[in-house]
């Protein structure tokens, strides 16, 4: 072994622990790397020459090693450590004051009133994010935007697999500094890139970090079309995760005008059968190293609305500066929250990660699989609490094989989303008890962080510096 892109290979493509950010694509010095099979697997494949340099791919790669104590130390620096919600100086539940804005966003519109204020400002000079155009609908696609107008292509929640950090490598011709939108995994390899000094994200100026639940693989697309006889994925005009009132609904519109659509609660059940296998490992649900964080304010006061609001939290002192910014000259209206009401809007997905991510790490490595790194781990879970985690797993792990899948698409979608929608219901209500005794008196305890990959890195280099 003598290239990076084969310690990339080994430890994390071919054992999948690839997140699908795209690092590894946008740092490549000589754009030898790229995305293999964007609607199937979506995996990095080395088409060019892999030598003779040091290998920023395996130095950003965020599959096997997050340390979130030393990336916590490194961005935000003297600050106390938070392993449940990440550092936080501020919560806010707001909505776009431009209702047009709003009604075409995921949840409120604040990620795009944000960045639309952050231009207009000065602040920044493009906003590097996900686009999706009309002659490419089904595939989002990463670009720095320097035109307001063109905000309203990003606006949506993709849950497909999209790599934003494929064109890192834009940024060394970019005049001036961006706003970055990106999700947890995505966000976790911006921080060990400028933690090691990339000089490719030195002109990111501020982070935005979606919440995430987790990717799915375009092949849940792919099956809800058969449900509906269509095969023929190039008939596809347009595609939408999160369309309508919110919280929205799956749609699809065909070139013929035929739209074919499901709510997203009922869409939900796509989690449990087509996840991408590191978003099962991951434990940062609120993107933890982010300015600024992102998502929906779930809570019946807000739901019942409908209309759509956002949870923002302000995480440094520059994305403070922006959210209040951005409510006082009224590109938003806000209503601030308390720290544990923010927590409790995501409590389940946040119980998920924290505590199931760890749980099904501890299965998989009793059978010999690898698994991230993170510099910390759970204590005092419960029997219980295991107990759920081991029924969550091999809900997953039946979920996600091709009997599953297609025993699934032998009910009609609505029916299923239904189901799905029961199930999960009396599921929440099951485990309330456990998650509210045992989520705001989250422990830790730190361990020591060995990457791997780094090491191997390194002794190839030292090797080649003696020689």
């Amino acid at each position: 072994m003598n290239t990076g892109f084969e310690i990339l290979k080994e430890n994390v493509i071919d054992v999948d622990l690839c997140t699908r950010c795209g690092s590894c694509i946008g740092v490549c010095p000589r754009d030898a790397v790229v995305v293999d099979d964007p609607l199937g697997a979506a995996l990095p494949k080395l088409v060019g020459d892999c030598t003779d340099c040091d290998a920023p791919c395996i130095i950003g790669c965020p599959a096997i090693s997050v340390d979130f104590p030393a990336l916590n130390e490194f961005t935000f620096p003297g600050e106390q450590s938070d392993y449940l919600f990440g550092i936080t100086k501020g919560h806010y539940i707001v909505h776009s004051n431009d209702e047009i804005t709003r009604r075409a966003a995921a949840s409120g519109g604040a990620i795009t009133e944000l960045n639309k204020y952050m231009l207009e400002k000065g602040i920044v000079d493009g906003v590097m994010t996900l686009i999706v155009t009309d002659d490419q609908p089904l595939l989002p696609r990463p670009k720095i935007i320097k035109d307001v107008k063109e905000l309203k292509l990003a606006q949506q929640s993709k849950y497909s697999i999209a790599p934003t950090n494929t064109i890192l490598n834009q940024l060394e011709d970019f005049d001036g500094v961006v706003s970055y939108v990106g999700l947890p995994c995505q966000i976790h390899s911006i921080r060990k890139l400028q933690m090691e000094g990339n000089k490719l994200t030195e002109k990111i100026k501020v982070i935005i970090g979606s919440y995430c639940g987790g990717l799915l693989y375009f092949s849940a697309i792919k099956d809800m079309l058969r449900k509906f006889k269509i095969t023929d994925i190039s008939e596809i005009k347009k595609l939408e995760y999160r369309a309508g009132e919110w919280p929205g609904k799956t749609k699809i519109t065909m070139n013929n005008g035929r739209t074919v659509e499901l709510e997203k609660f009922y869409a939900n059940y796509m989690n449990l059968f087509y996840p991408v296998e590191r978003c099962l490992t991951c434990t940062d649900l609120t993107s933890e190293f982010a300015d600024i964080s992102a998502g929906d304010a779930w809570a019946p006061i807000y739901e019942e609305r409908g209309k759509g609001f956002s949870l923002i939290v302000t995480r440094t002192s520059i994305g403070d500066d922006i959210v209040n910014g951005c409510i006082s000259e009224g590109y938003v209206s806000s209503t601030e929250i308390s720290r544990n009401d923010a927590i409790t809007m995501h409590s389940h997905s946040l119980d998920n990660k924290k505590k199931g991510g760890f749980i099904r790490m501890s299965h998989l490595a009793m059978f010999g699989k690898p698994v991230p790194e993170y510099g910390y781990q759970p204590i005092k879970l419960g029997f219980t609490r295991n107990v759920i985690g081991v029924m969550i797993s091999l809900s997953f792990l039946i979920g996600r094989t091709n009997l599953a899948r297609r025993a699934v698409l032998l009910f009609s979608l609505d029916s299923v989303g239904k189901a799905f929608k029961g199930a999960r219901t009396l599921w929440k209500k099951f485990t309330t008890p456990e998650r509210k005794k045992g989520i705001l008196s989250y422990k830790v305890k730190i361990i020591s962080v060995e990457d791997k990959m780094k090491k191997q890195l390194e002794s190839i280099l030292n090797k080649k510096r003696s020689n």
